[in-house]
């Protein structure tokens, strides 16, 4: 089941997204630059490793992966 599949999370999606584009017009700088080991040292790569086992993909977004990599 996907939370937040809902229209309800459509207004917090946009602002996601607009935020990445700002930071992308920002140019490179910080973590964005850095390497995977370089973000080690501030904790956020164990910090996704666990994240990473809390989600999981929809059964549409792993068939589009699949056909992506074809």
């Amino acid at each position: 089941m996907d939370l937040f599949g809902n229209v309800a999370w459509d207004s917090a999606r946009l602002k996601i997204q607009a935020k990445a584009d700002e930071w992308r017009r920002q140019g490179f700088i910080g973590p964005t630059m850095a390497s995977h080991t370089e973000l080690a040292y501030t904790g956020i790569v164990d910090t996704l490793n666990v994240l990473e086992k809390e989600f999981s993909l929809r059964k549409e977004a792993k068939a589009a992966l699949v056909d992506a990599d074809d």
